[in-house]
């Protein structure tokens, strides 16, 4: 309703001066560009209340109410009688966290026809679950930018053969003969089963297709023997894969013999993710050397490499960023495994290192208020981390939310990554959620300052503001001596001046939350 009495404002002061000039204008919030754009900023709560105003604003406020359908955020959404779906659903766009066939009767309404993001379906509760779970697919799939197929549990055991277990790629791509080519650039398949033949469909009909997630995916067949002079189908977009280990060995359940590995498919691949929870010396383990071997044949152009789940990956991480003439660019892997063996490596790309992130257990959760409990086992080595900001300038995110920094070792060199655009890290000292946002409000504070252009600086006493010309000037840290900082500086002064340092920075996390400068 601010938004209201401000359009009304601007309105009654519009009309006064016309009056008094004579001079047609238009007012400001009867332009419904400016209402459009203003409404990509109001929370659901506002919108609603904006969309009662009148009728202008009901047209303004009701898509932005009905864009995105989130069934945990929003379960009463499935009670919604069937006319009003028909008369909002077009407005539709995002729905996320779909588990239920009702929540999947809800959205097979007919006017449920432009969604650009399906975040999470799982198509696998029941045969009619899953019959309608692709027709919705199948009705969107000309406008579909993501598509998730992730189950909400695993398959039972013994339940592998069902039919809903099972995708039916024709659902995933435009009919033959269709207006539109498929949009899709993102598709993640989780626990689920597709033949080979319906793969390379899939990549047949999303030639937009740029990253792929195949996690546990069973893929049944191999290429058809009648055509053995025909190259196999090579995917020209796909940059990413998200995979188990096995899946760059695959093997063909129909028959037990080794299959062609999904690498062949995918020449310009330049960052892959392997996932794998098997224990190092299991009889199906990979050894490090046979993936590596594996990637240099088919992956040319990878420079990105997330490890996740294995015991030790010290050896692959290591051996990977030491392959002449590999440009690494991308790095994540599990705390857990960070050695000086990997530091070393990463060191050797000082030029292109642009990602340096770990991968944090499924309870540990960025954006919650509480600062949480972590056991860095590598704090005692944190110096050698250090080397890290200090060697790679061309560094873009910096993800190491699990280890402790402490000010004295940071302080004891520059970081050159000037370009730095994500930082998660913790601190020694700012271990309580009110000491965090102290320093962000600081950082923040400095941060408008210094965008301005305003000179500030602190007293001797660092408590009252020197300023003669402007006295809304925001209070800066105080500057450090030629031979070091001041003794007088806290911790959160402290951090906040290596912050300023970085003038690209985006988000910061240093225990709760992520936090931007502006």
């Amino acid at each position: 309703m601010a938004a209201y009495a401000v359009a009304t404002t601007t309105k009654v002061r519009t009309t006064s001066t016309n009056t008094s000039t004579n001079i047609n204008s238009v007012y400001p919030f009867d332009l419904p560009e400016l209402i459009h754009r203003l409404s990509l900023f109001t929370s659901l709560q506002d919108a609603l209340s904006c969309a009662l105003v009148c009728s202008l604003w009901s047209e303004i406020f009701v898509p932005v109410i009905w864009f995105s359908i989130d069934f945990d955020r929003h379960p009463r959404f499935t009670d919604l009688p069937a006319s009003v779906i028909t008369k909002h659903g077009h407005h539709i766009r995002i729905v996320e966290n779909i588990q239920s066939c009702a929540e999947i009767r809800a959205l097979a309404n007919p006017q449920v026809q432009r969604l650009r993001k399906i975040k999470y379906i799982d198509t696998t509760g029941s045969n009619l679950q899953h019959i309608m779970g692709f027709e919705v697919i199948s009705r969107n799939c000309t406008s579909l930018l993501r598509l998730d197929l992730v189950p909400d549990d695993p398959v039972p055991a013994g339940e592998e053969n069902r039919l809903a277990n099972y995708i039916p790629i024709t659902a995933l791509i435009p009919r033959v003969g269709a207006l539109q080519e498929s949009r899709l650039y993102r598709l993640c398949i989780m626990d689920l089963h597709l033949t080979y033949e319906g793969l390379m469909t899939i990549f047949q009909g999303c030639p937009q297709l740029t990253k792929l997630g195949l996690v546990n995916v069973t893929i049944l067949g191999r290429p058809t023997p009648s055509m053995p002079q025909q190259p196999l189908f090579q995917h020209s977009s796909i940059t990413f894969l998200s995979c188990l280990n096995q899946a760059l060995f695959r093997t063909d359940p129909l028959d037990g013999q080794p299959a062609p590995s999904l690498l062949l498919h995918l020449p310009k691949l330049k960052t892959i993710e392997l996932c794998d929870h098997e224990e190092v010396h299991s009889p199906s383990a990979i050894p490090p050397k046979a993936i590596l071997k594996e990637l240099s044949r088919y992956c040319h152009h990878l420079t990105g490499l997330r490890v996740q789940g294995l015991r030790d990956c010290s050896d692959l991480v290591s051996a990977f960023c030491s392959t002449v003439p590999r440009k690494v660019s991308e790095l994540a892997f599990d705390y857990d495994h960070i050695s000086l063996g990997i530091i070393t490596s990463l060191l050797l790309h000082p030029q292109t290192l642009q990602s340096v992130k770990i991968y944090r257990g499924a309870d540990f959760i960025l954006d919650r208020d509480a600062v949480p409990n972590v056991e860095d086992h590598f704090w005692a080595s944190g110096q050698f981390l250090q080397l890290i900001p200090r060697t790679c300038m061309g560094l873009r995110i910096l993800d190491i939310h699990l280890h402790e920094m402490d000010m004295d070792v940071v302080e004891m060199g520059e970081w050159v990554c000037k370009d730095l655009k994500r930082l998660r890290i913790r601190i020694k000292g700012l271990d309580t959620r009110d000491r965090i946002l102290e320093t962000i409000a600081l950082w923040r504070r400095e941060w408008r300052a210094r965008r301005n252009n305003l000179q500030s600086s602190f007293s001797a006493s660092n408590d009252t503001i020197e300023s003669t010309n402007n006295t809304n000037i925001e209070p800066a840290l105080p500057s450090a001596p030629a031979n070091g900082l001041p003794a007088s500086l806290s911790i959160e002064e402290r951090v906040v001046r290596h912050l300023l340092k970085l003038e690209k920075l985006e988000t910061v996390w240093l225990g709760c939350q992520n936090w931007s400068p502006f």
